[in-house]
């Protein structure tokens, strides 16, 4: 099987100003996607009201800083919340 097209997903940390250069470029961006992953609530709704992104289409997901608790006691992971891993 041949991929001729693999589906993209786009992580947003921040957002442009949607009558700016960057905001031209993101709505662009947002044509291509099959999903957009925001850090908040207010992302979502500000993808979703000022650049047109389906609310299907956005995902919220928890921004962590936990690698450093390495070496500390498990955390319970409450179910149903799957976990995503960002490398870079």
């Amino acid at each position: 099987m041949t991929v001729t097209r693999a589906l993209q997903t786009v992580f947003l940390s921040e957002l442009p100003a949607p009558d700016s250069r960057g905001g031209a470029r993101l709505l662009a961006c947002l044509q291509e996607q099959r999903a957009a992953i925001v850090c908040s609530r207010h992302a979502a709704l500000r993808l979703e009201q000022e650049f047109g992104a389906h609310r299907s289409l956005v995902h919220v997901v928890p921004v962590g800083a936990d690698h450093w608790l390495r070496d500390a006691t498990p955390r319970e992971q409450t179910e149903g919340q799957p976990t995503l891993l960002v490398l870079g």
